[in-house]
């Protein structure tokens, strides 16, 4: 993987368990966060996420790459953001937040993505 330049670098506050819930993208394989963001990124895009998960005041980095795009005017509400992907080395981001996640198992609550 190469290393996402410095432009590449994104930064998410997952104030609540319920934003985290919103964001997090289970479907895809190895688990994916989605980030608000206005940049322009393609498909395939290696970036860095500055990640800070909720009742932790220290984000942590994770490299991934973008998975899904949501563009301006999707409707439904959205937010233009990108989905990213975990990097395959990293298992202990997606155990970290689907830990946090059990009690929304089944949850239908909406999210940013599906």
């Amino acid at each position: 993987m190469k290393t996402p330049s410095s432009h590449s670098i994104l930064s998410v506050n997952m104030r609540t368990d319920e934003v985290l819930h919103a964001a997090y993208m289970p479907f895809i394989e190895r688990g994916a966060i989605f980030v608000p963001s206005d940049a322009s990124h393609g498909l395939g895009d290696e970036v860095l996420v500055m990640l800070q998960l909720p009742d932790d005041p220290t984000p942590f980095p994770v490299a991934g790459t973008v998975v899904w795009i949501t563009p301006p005017g999707a409707g439904a509400g959205r937010a233009v953001g990108v989905g990213v992907q975990f990097d395959a080395r990293d298992d202990h981001t997606r155990q970290r937040i689907e830990a946090r996640l059990e009690g929304f198992v089944g949850s239908d609550r909406p999210t940013q993505t599906l």
